[in-house]
This record gives structure tokens, C-alpha cells and sequence, in this order.
């Protein structure tokens, strides 16, 4: 558990020590059973410390505990767009819109070079957390479920696992819910530059590949994003979360 990430300049002081206490025998081969309790640290006239008499912590005191250490573990709103989220990350949803995408490629490969535009995009489900950092692509307008089928997003900078390639982008350090906004700047706002799967038929089934997808959507001619085209991952919004991460539900 990382309780501090950054201690900066500051001094800490031991003040007090938990201690656990199992039940003899517990915690092999059947389920643990413990109790908690919270000791003041006492030091004598030299400085040594020693653990004083303490007192056990029930849930509401284990609870203030956790709020004192890790303040951003608090009751908090949650922006109805999150999917998921817990100590390892947080996933969320953007509903199918149009969006301003900028590309920079290799125009004698795709035929885009630099462009930009605003283009039809499907709903989308991103994650950021300690897995890295993911985008897929989910049909409909519906919010997905644990049920929800999950497809390639056609899009270049992602790898086959759906894992976005960084490269030079403003990737917040944290992803929590706060941080839900940045990411999807940081993704829209950098420069799409060339597909990070080499099989055209893995990343959309678009007749002409990713490139005449994307040159075709930049060029104003669908009002809607082809979902037929999508490519599906072959796992459920459910599915990729327990295989990868766990995650509060």
C-alpha cells in the first residue's frame, strides 16, 4: 500500500503502532481471523520508545484510519462516466461523439500526412491505472455493462492488447477520477502518427485498411462512425477487468 507518495521536505515523527493479532491457526487453508489495535509510541527521558497500552479498532475506527492515511480514498462524487474504479485504476466511458483528432503520418503509406478535423467516433472505454493506460471501442450509445463486448477502436497509437502508446504525450501520474479529463486530453490532443498493429485486418475490417478509414472520416464523408467495422477484442467489459486488475465495482 502506498500510503505517501511524495514526502517532500517533511519530517515525521513516530507517534503510533498498530498491531495485528490472528487467531491461532488462522490463515491456513481457512479464512483469517484477525483483530487491530492502535498503541500511543511513549519514549522515556533518553528518547527510547516503547508501544503503550492500546485500544482495538472496530470498522468505523478502521475506516477513520484509512481516511487519515490515504485522504483520497474519501467518500467522493463519481462522474457518471466511470465504469470501475479502485486502487489499481479507474475506468470509464465516453459516450459516442464527434471529436477533433489530429493526425501526422506518413502520407505515401496512409494518404492522411498532417490533418485534422472533427470526426464521428464510437463510445469509447478507457482505463488508467498501475496496467497502463488502454482505449476500446463499445458499439452503441448504451453505458456498458460487465456484459459489454469490447472491440479494437481503429485507431492508430494503440497496440493490439489496446494499450495506448504514450510516445511524447502529457500523461497526468495519477489516474484517479480526477483525473479522468486529462487523460482524455492528452489522448485527443496528441498527434495520431501510424497503427501500432501491423495486420490491417486486426485493427478494422474498413475496406482499405485503417488509413482509408480514417482519411474517409476526416474528409467529412460519414456522419457516423462505421461500427461494423469494429474489431472485436473478444472479452467483455467484465472479463478484461478481472483477467488484468482488481478493481472496486
Amino acid at each position: 500500500m502506498n500510503v505517501v507518495n511524495n514526502l517532500g521536505g517533511s519530517d515525521f515523527r513516530l507517534m503510533h503502532a498498530i498491531l495485528i493479532r490472528e487467531q491461532e491457526g488462522s490463515g491456513h487453508g481457512g479464512s483469517l481471523e484477525a483483530i487491530a489495535s492502535v498503541h500511543p509510541i511513549k519514549r522515556d527521558r533518553r528518547g527510547r520508545a516503547t508501544v503503550g497500552a492500546g485500544q482495538f479498532l472496530n470498522s468505523s475506527g478502521l475506516r477513520a484510519l484509512v481516511e487519515h492515511l490515504m485522504p483520497e480514498r474519501r467518500a467522493q462524487f463519481i462522474d457518471a462516466r466511470v465504469l470501475a474504479t479502485g486502487a489499481e485504476g479507474t475506468m470509464w466511458w465516453r459516450p459516442a461523439q464527434p471529436t477533433m483528432v489530429w493526425f501526422k503520418t506518413n502520407a505515401k503509406l496512409d494518404g492522411i500526412g498532417e490533418a485534422h478535423g472533427r470526426v464521428p467516433l464510437p463510445s469509447l472505454v478507457f482505463f488508467a491505472g498501475a496496467e497502463g493506460w488502454f482505449v476500446f471501442a463499445v458499439k452503441g450509445k448504451e453505458r456498458p455493462t460487465r456484459d459489454t463486448p469490447l472491440f479494437q477502436t481503429g485507431m492508430y497509437n494503440v497496440w493490439r492488447e489496446c494499450k495506448i502508446c504514450v510516445g511524447n504525450a502529457a500523461v497526468p501520474r495519477g489516474y484517479g477520477v480526477e483525473d479522468i479529463d486529462a487523460y482524455e486530453r492528452a489522448f485527443f490532443e496528441s498527434r495520431f502518427t501510424h497503427p501500432n498493429i501491423h495486420v490491417q485486418r486486426e485493427v478494422t475490417t474498413y475496406r482499405g485498411g485503417a488509413g482509408a478509414l480514417w482519411k474517409s472520416l476526416l474528409g467529412g464523408k460519414k456522419k457516423a462512425f462505421p461500427e461494423h467495422t469494429l474489431v472485436p477484442i473478444r472479452q467483455t467489459v467484465g472479463q478484461w477487468l478481472d483477467r488484468t486488475i482488481k478493481v472496486a465495482r
